[in-house]
């Protein structure tokens, strides 16, 4: 899903697109664990990355040479 812009110069065509990407299920998913520290004790956990994100697309277009 997303909204966007189009400029048209003389020889470049500009494309500006504000996506958002949304998944249904999850990306990555694992654990984590900090030992051996000198100064606190070992730490561990899990993570779960779910792949939406909002991005900024652009797209600069290059005009065809006109054959005379």
């Amino acid at each position: 899903m997303g909204a966007g812009f189009s400029y048209a110069l003389e020889k470049i065509l500009l494309n500006i697109d504000f996506i958002y990407v949304a998944n249904f299920q999850n990306v990555l998913e694992g654990e984590y664990q900090f030992a051996n520290l000198e100064v606190s004790p070992d730490t561990r956990g899990s993570y779960t990355l779910s792949g939406n994100y909002i991005g900024l697309l652009v797209t600069l277009n290059l005009a065809r040479p006109k054959n005379e």
